[in-house]
């Protein structure tokens, strides 16, 4: 059986890359890339605050996210990386 701890750090984070090679000539070919991160944007939450904050700022959109009462204790305060797509192109002589 898996502890909480394990279970807290297990990601669904699922990458595709897709290669495509056109050729021209014997010796001239263009590679087209195309990648993903996070593929499906699955919302992956980091663990709740599970201490007060130190942070002097009380505005809560500079950055500290505190609370009325000054504390970020039980709140989530980040998450992992979105959806990330990159193409890239590649011309071999």
């Amino acid at each position: 059986m898996r502890s909480d701890r394990e279970k807290q750090q297990r990601r669904n984070d699922w990458g595709i890359a897709m290669l495509k090679t056109i050729v021209f000539t014997e010796s001239r070919t263009l590679e087209l890339w195309f990648e993903t991160f996070n593929t499906f944007n699955h919302a992956q939450f980091d663990g709740a605050s599970s201490v007060k904050s130190n942070c002097t700022n009380t505005t809560p959109n500079e950055g500290c996210g505190l609370a009325a009462n000054g504390s970020v204790f039980g709140q989530v305060m980040s998450a992992a990386s979105p959806r990330i797509a990159q193409v890239a192109a590649k011309f071999n002589l």
